[in-house]
């Protein structure tokens, strides 16, 4: 349908400006799931003879929207273990990011949003479930690269590289 190429060009366009305004998964996680997402698309059309790209922008959304709820959680990790001096030079750095974050992702989820409401009303209830599933599966997808990271980091713990944690390394190499 004729709405669903400009909503995924519109979340493509958002997505890359989120990477760009700062995510803690490296960008080859945001390709790799953006391929994933349309790779699933392409196989359920193939598996139930559909139409269709609604899944990948809607999985698309919903991995935009765990990716900023992620930074925020972070932001405010990275604000509890800094020194109390830090805090207090640094001002509200940690906002505008955020800010920026929030317009983008706005830009993306309400079109996205009024599509998936039109298909409410135009179209099968099949399609409203198959949106809702595409938004966990982006979510999913979100987390479990969240918790790939998460084993990363263990795994240098246990090996005893931390210095790029700040643990471990002299104060010279703090700088």
């Amino acid at each position: 349908m004729l709405i669903n190429y400009p909503i995924l060009m519109l979340d493509v366009i958002a997505w890359t400006g989120l990477v760009n305004v700062g995510s803690d998964v490296r960008w080859l996680g945001h390709v790799l799931s953006f391929v994933f997402f349309v790779a699933f698309q392409i196989v359920l059309c193939e598996v139930l003879a559909c139409a269709g790209i609604s899944v990948i922008w809607n999985s698309s959304i919903g991995f935009m929207c765990m990716d900023v709820c992620s930074q925020r959680h972070t932001t405010a990790e990275l604000m509890r273990r800094q020194l109390p001096q830090a805090r207090s030079t640094s001002g509200n750095w940690h906002r505008s990011p955020h800010v920026l974050q929030q317009v983008i992702l706005a830009c993306a989820v309400l079109p996205s949003m009024l599509a998936d409401l039109y298909y409410v009303c135009a179209a099968p209830p099949l399609d409203t479930l198959a949106h809702c599933c595409a938004l966990l599966m982006g979510i999913a997808t979100r987390r479990s690269l969240s918790a790939a990271g998460c084993l990363q980091q263990c795994r240098r713990s246990e090996s005893g590289d931390m210095t790029e944690y700040g643990i471990g390394a002299s104060d010279s190499d703090r700088g």
